[in-house]
């Protein structure tokens, strides 16, 4: 049908049936087919349509934060108990959590930004196309010195899937059917001048709490931590540069 449609109106016709998050196919007048591949994605379904790709958060009726339209359904923490970021895709949700209570962010384009989680400690949640990143900001020198940044850590919960660790610090989530559904690379560390550094995760109690998760069947959530260990000597520099928001 798309093949005549064009023929017939002399332009590319879509065939709506073959578009993906990343790709788009067109029936030529010519008769040919032609294929279009971005390397990331591009839009995503709402409904029986597609729409564009939209980072730009948003407070929904509860109070929690989203992204007008991603990949991974995103869901950020509005103030208080809640999880810092729920992520879902293909079945699979984590939870990522600060320990603590978390003040009402400020949003700006992207980003949650939610301040003095610590003393001189911002926690920036970044949501992005097809994931998430979170970022602790360590405004002062002082800041730098606390056990929490030294040695930071996130609880994490997951629904629907197991996680298990990947070498480097990364970590790989699976949904109940053993396919992959997230993953995440090894953390870093970086002053203001933007040179980036490896943060240690920590080898032992992480990896095997990570490894050992199963897949849940019955849909609850199954608890597990991400630990750090911050290169102390890359904080405690001389020459590191820490940042203070404008």
């Amino acid at each position: 049908m798309a093949l005549v449609s064009a023929a017939t109106s002399g332009a590319p016709v879509e065939v709506a049936s073959q578009t993906t998050e990343d790709s788009i196919q067109y029936a030529m007048p010519d008769g040919s087919m032609k294929l279009t591949v971005s390397t990331q994605p591009v839009r995503v379904r709402r409904g029986t349509g597609w729409v564009p790709l939209d980072t730009t958060l948003v407070v929904n009726a509860d109070g929690s934060v989203s992204p007008a339209a991603t990949v991974t359904a995103l869901t950020l923490s509005g103030g208080g108990s809640s999880p810092l970021i729920t992520a879902t895709r293909k079945g699979a949700t984590v939870s990522w959590s600060w320990p603590g209570s978390l003040p009402v962010p400020t949003l700006d384009g992207d980003t949650a930004v939610y301040s003095e989680v610590l003393p001189g400690v911002d926690l920036r949640a970044t949501a992005q196309p097809d994931g998430f990143s979170e970022v602790l900001v360590v405004k002062t020198a002082a800041a730098a010195s606390l056990p929490q940044v030294l040695h930071p850590h996130f609880d994490v919960s997951v629904d629907h899937g197991r996680v298990s660790a990947t070498p480097g610090g990364g970590f790989t989530v699976w949904n109940a059917a053993g396919s992959q559904a997230m993953s995440s690379g090894a953390p870093l560390m970086w002053d203001s001048s933007g040179t980036p550094s490896t943060l240690t995760s920590k080898s032992t109690s992480t990896s095997k709490s990570m490894a050992s998760l199963d897949a849940s069947s019955t849909g609850t959530p199954s608890p597990v931590a991400a630990d750090g260990t911050a290169d102390a000597d890359q904080l405690d520099a001389p020459e590191r540069q820490h940042r203070r928001p404008r």
